[in-house]
């Protein structure tokens, strides 16, 4: 838990928050927090903030039998919320957890790798995006 929150001071200053929340928030892509964790995996929300109106939201699952995270990533702007596959997609190619013995020193370099992969992602795709103009942007949300 500890080794989570730290997280968020380390070399990751673009995202505005990241919460530990209930497995039940997670299941609903809501962001009610909760200071304890299952003892099997533990469930984060975590913002990033591009640029007016632009957010991209990642609900991530740590399971704590060491396997890697896994991410549900969504590009928000105002009120709309849509799966940004080609992100998702980014996001998913191998960060590999290759030890044996699992504590939280290990957990929290795994998901700082990909927390600032998630980073490095966001601001990949919103360059793209931005080339374009907003109304080819919103056909390609919906």
């Amino acid at each position: 838990m500890d080794a989570l929150k730290k997280i968020q001071s380390v070399s990751l200053q673009q995202i505005s928050t990241f919460n530990i929340i209930t497995e039940e928030s997670y299941l609903k892509e809501e962001k009610e927090i909760n200071n304890e964790c299952s003892k099997d995996n533990i469930y984060a929300c975590c913002h990033i903030e591009l640029s007016t109106p632009y957010l991209v939201k990642a609900y991530i699952n740590v399971p704590c039998n060491g396997k890697e995270p896994y991410f549900s990533v969504f590009l928000t702007k105002k009120k709309y919320s849509r799966r940004l596959k080609k992100l998702q997609d980014y996001l998913n190619t191998a960060v590999v957890n290759k030890h044996s013995k699992v504590d939280d020193t290990q957990r929290q370099i795994i998901l700082t790798l990909q927390l600032a992969k998630l980073r490095e992602g966001a601001y990949k795709y919103y360059k793209s995006f931005s080339k374009n103009s907003s109304s080819i942007f919103d056909e390609e949300i919906n």
